[in-house]
């Protein structure tokens, strides 16, 4: 197989070298995840689009597409903004996160897969509201039918 992919070899350079590509990319995930989420969000405001576009991007498209599928879990507007970005990406520019160890941020990182973040977002829900799903479903800016909906999917019943 290798052999026959070698023909012809194809390079994809890095996110990071692909700044003008990632409003592109976010508007393609948005449409993407508004029927799993349950939610119509439309866009990323200037602010977050501006964080999103300067940072390093290690994880590339997948990292991309786990933050964007996170954000718009966390969000209750139809907007996506630097409030529901995780702190990750706004990198050394931000003086507090200079000396955070990674250890307890790398729980959404790269790569941790979208369906893994969903589901530790779910359980946090739940563990934070004492098992209350309509209040979980409240914390998150999502319906309860919703909520009902990703812990069926999920496998968290």
């Amino acid at each position: 197989l290798y052999y026959r992919l070698a023909v012809f070899p194809i390079e994809v350079p890095a996110l990071r070298d692909r700044a003008e590509d990632i409003p592109l990319l976010c508007t393609h995930f948005l449409k993407k995840f508004q029927d799993d989420i349950g939610k119509d969000i439309h866009s990323v405001s200037d602010e977050a689009m501006q964080v999103l576009q300067d940072y390093s991007w290690p994880g590339n498209i997948r990292q991309l597409e786990n933050i964007i599928y996170q954000s718009m879990i966390i969000t209750s507007y139809d907007t996506l903004d630097t409030d529901c970005l995780p702190e990750e990406v706004f990198g050394s520019n931000t003086p507090h996160l200079e000396n955070k160890k990674t250890d307890e941020s790398s729980a959404l990182t790269s790569l941790t897969p979208y369906h893994e973040v969903v589901k530790q977002t779910l359980k946090q829900a739940l563990e934070q509201t004492d098992g209350n799903i309509p209040n979980a479903a409240q914390a998150l800016g999502i319906s309860r039918s919703t909520f009902y909906r990703m812990l069926k999917k999920y496998q968290l019943n």
